[in-house]
């Protein structure tokens, strides 16, 4: 049976008719079930955004077999053949929406990148490798010195300073830093680590119906090796389960040895490799 493509422009509805499929691999998809969660909640916001999200449904018959959406910068993918990406990419193209790149578990995401530069002709251009971590059992790492606290706003200069840092390791672009602390603190999805002054922070986002996301995890260089990190997202990680998750995950930057070894002692377990990947046209590498 053939496969069929189709654009959704009402998130809610996306939602009742992706989710089944979904939620079969709630930690894989987390990603894009948290922003389709955000986008009916009203939550999900990127200055970069085009004017609406695009939403697309595979299906095979009556059942959804893929999706994938964007909602600023890439294409979030959940798909699992050559046949669903195949079909996504010649819609994609016929279509004429413009896209940027792609995101997703990294056999799918690389096999998306390499059909779009066959049909587009765009030289594709590795992003970031990251690693996706689940927990549901946290094992404490050694007790310091200080207390956990969700940010207020009196944080937000300190903040804003150490989100704009952040960005800048990560070579993120998602609008101006001190906005996205002032609405990540105004949200209650930012978190400090106090010795007894601000130490280090992590974020929350993307709620799915099982787990939660955390991000954001930062130390200014100046503090970093003394165990905060550490602290405050083991820490977080049992108040969200202590909350009613029944897990937590989390990405790291598969070549930082560092933050993937400290999240594996603290109980997280791998889940599989997630890759980016930009497109850049032929006038764009001139």
């Amino acid at each position: 049976m053939s496969l069929h493509v189709r654009a959704l422009d009402d998130p809610d509805a996306f939602r009742a008719h992706v989710f089944p499929y979904l939620l079969q691999r709630e930690c894989d998809n987390g990603l894009l079930i948290g922003m389709i969660n955000g986008l009916c909640s009203g939550t999900e916001h990127d200055p970069q955004s085009p004017q609406r999200p695009l939403l697309y449904a595979v299906s095979d018959g009556d059942h959804v077999v893929a999706a994938a959406a964007r909602h600023g910068w890439h294409l979030v993918l959940a798909t699992e053949t050559a046949e669903q990406i195949d079909a996504l990419v010649y819609f994609l193209h016929t279509s004429g929406e413009p896209l940027p790149g792609v995101s997703g578990m990294s056999g799918s995401a690389g096999a998306f990148a390499k059909a779009w530069s066959a049909r587009t002709g765009h030289f594709i251009e590795p992003g970031h490798s990251m690693r996706s971590y689940r927990l549901s059992s946290v094992m404490p790492p050694i007790e310091i010195s200080g207390s956990f606290r969700p940010a207020q706003m009196s944080d937000l200069d300190l903040l804003a300073k150490w989100t704009g840092a952040f960005m800048e390791e990560l070579d993120m672009h998602i609008g101006d830093p001190r906005e996205e602390a002032r609405k990540r603190i105004e949200r209650g999805r930012f978190f400090v680590w106090c010795d007894p002054q601000p130490t280090c922070m992590a974020g929350i986002a993307g709620p799915t119906p099982n787990g939660i996301r955390i991000n954001f995890v930062f130390t200014p260089p100046e503090l970093r090796r003394r165990g905060y990190a550490s602290t405050c997202v083991a820490t977080l990680s049992q108040h969200l389960l202590d909350s009613g998750r029944k897990f937590v995950f989390l990405y790291a930057e598969t070549d930082n040895a560092t933050s993937n070894r400290i999240y594996q002692r603290m109980g997280y377990e791998f889940v599989g490799d997630w890759r980016d990947y930009q497109f850049r046209s032929r006038s764009e590498t001139m």
